[in-house]
């Protein structure tokens, strides 16, 4: 139980520091709440910031695409180490089993 609570915290400061990162980026302070409330925007401008999806890409857009099937993944490669650093920051993790027969 213990290294589960140890991998939170850790999650959590990673978290905490990736909207750190973000939220300095942005020009005036009423932009900050609305940053830090939705943690799909974070991953979404980590996203297009590393050249993993288009300028235009939307957070209702990455919400289908988590939403969906494996087979149908192509807005990005969520395997990518930069697409990982991207869903990390947003809180989100994911286990794709890609054997055959799995799931």
């Amino acid at each position: 139980m213990r290294s589960a609570r140890i991998c939170a915290a850790l999650l959590a400061a990673a978290t905490a520091f990736a909207l750190l990162g973000c939220a300095t980026e942005s020009t005036t302070n009423d932009a900050l709440p609305q940053l830090l409330a939705d943690p799909k925007l974070v991953v979404v401008r980590c996203l297009v910031k590393a050249g993993l999806v288009p300028p235009d890409y939307t957070v209702q857009k990455l919400s289908a695409f988590l939403e969906g099937a494996v087979e149908d993944m192509t807005d990005f490669d969520p395997t990518h180490p930069e697409a990982q650093k991207c869903l990390t920051a947003g809180g989100i993790a994911l286990l794709i089993d890609r054997t055959p027969g799995s799931g």
